[in-house]
């Protein structure tokens, strides 16, 4: 029978145990800093043909800004540039703006990075995927109809994130996993 050690870190932390890993879990992507550094470290201490399973509500889905930083705008998130999303912000939602702003700006992956971008990114540190599963959201067939009433959507998506698919912008939770080469 195998024996398995499990460690519960954060990825800045996960050098100092100086061990080499088969899987690493991360359940919260989109709340990591800088996706480069991250796969830098994880690259360091996953052994060859070991696995890395992101757990990824991507900034561009429905919910992506997450419920705190959401605008009333179907994607605004996604349709506002960043600083239209700032004036935004100071005008309608005087109350909680400053939050809004920093948690959008602070706490969420910053700069944004499509799941294509994110691909290419992991490659570069012998990272390929393997699985791909992009969750249906329960409101899907609601966010086409919203996606439908902003004149120019796709266009405007197109325009501001190239490299977003159309799969990433109406997903749920999307399962991404790795394999290091």
């Amino acid at each position: 029978i195998n024996k398995y050690k499990f460690k519960k870190l954060s990825v800045d932390k996960i050098h100092k145990l100086n061990l080499k890993f088969d899987f690493i879990y991360c359940k919260a992507f989109e709340h990591i800093g800088s996706s480069e550094k991250f796969f830098l470290k994880i690259s360091n201490v996953l052994n060859k043909n070991g696995v890395v399973y992101l757990k990824h509500r991507p900034f561009f889905s429905y919910l992506g800004a997450h419920r705190y930083a959401s605008t009333s705008i179907p994607w605004g998130h996604v349709l506002l540039k960043d600083v239209d999303y700032k004036k935004y912000c100071l005008k309608f939602c005087k109350k909680r703006s400053k939050k809004m702003i920093k948690f959008y700006f602070n706490s969420l992956t910053y700069p944004r990075i499509t799941i294509k971008d994110l691909l290419k990114l992991a490659s570069k540190f012998d990272l390929k995927a393997i699985k791909i599963i992009y969750e249906k959201d329960i409101d899907f067939k609601k966010k086409i109809n919203l996606s439908n009433s902003v004149k120019d959507f796709w266009k405007i998506i197109r325009n501001n994130y190239p490299t977003l698919s159309k799969k990433e912008l109406l997903s749920g939770m999307t399962h991404i996993v790795l394999k290091k080469k």
